[in-house]
């Protein structure tokens, strides 16, 4: 049996439905890579070229990953459509039960990037945005915290992880012209985390840092340029 080439595997993006799903989806079949779209509902997700669709619950992804050689895994998923009313109920530990999956249903080394928010991102003073309530609501530093967790354990895992943090202005200036990402290192600045990014822009990120072995899932902001 002939071993399929890297580029020929499919990468499977968690959260395919979503706005930084979908536009990653978009630059990886624009770059000839095949993909496996999870997420909730299948239904929703329809399969289109170089495209399959696979409704999965990130609670148990056995079945939505069952037969599937990935390249790579894109964790692109939210937990809900719009913030909560309260938090009460919810856990902290989401991203962390990802991470907890992939590292047993998926080969050690296995590239896996996940995309988390602006929140996360350690500042030059040493704090982090969700320090500050001028940047970052405190209500939702519940979700900030699920991220972060989810992040902390990629980084200890077998798997060869990257998090990607785009800035505070994701989506903002969304448009159909070509932007560049620029990537920044951990501590930065208010002004970079403030800063507009959009979502084609994320999403030749993801892309490009498919192909980087960094080991100790480093963390990354994402901006324009």
């Amino acid at each position: 049996m002939t071993e399929q080439s890297e580029e020929t595997l499919p990468v499977v993006v968690l959260g395919g439905t979503g706005r930084v799903g979908s536009a990653v989806i978009n630059e990886l079949t624009a770059r000839r890579r095949p993909v496996v779209a999870v997420s909730r509902h299948r239904a929703t997700a329809q399969d289109m070229p170089l495209v399959t669709s696979r409704a999965g619950d990130v609670h148990d992804l056995r079945e939505a990953l069952r037969g599937i050689q990935a390249a790579a895994v894109v964790i692109a998923v939210t937990p809900f459509t719009a913030p909560p009313e309260s938090f009460a109920s919810f856990d902290t530990d989401f991203y962390t039960h990802i991470v907890n999956q992939l590292q047993v249903l998926l080969p050690a080394g296995t590239r896996v990037i996940d995309v988390a928010v602006t929140a996360i991102a350690y500042l030059e003073d040493g704090s982090t945005v969700s320090d500050h309530e001028e940047l970052f609501p405190a209500r939702l530093r519940p979700f900030s915290r699920a991220h972060a967790r989810g992040a902390d354990r990629l980084g200890i895992s077998p798997l060869n992880g990257t998090v990607l943090i785009p800035a505070a202005g994701l989506g903002v200036q969304d448009s159909t012209t070509v932007s560049q990402p620029t990537l920044l290192s951990e501590p930065v600045s208010v002004e970079d985390v403030t800063a507009a990014v959009d979502h084609a822009a994320l999403a030749r990120a993801v892309a490009d840092q498919l192909a980087v072995t960094t080991p100790g899932a480093p963390r990354l902001l994402v901006r324009t340029a």
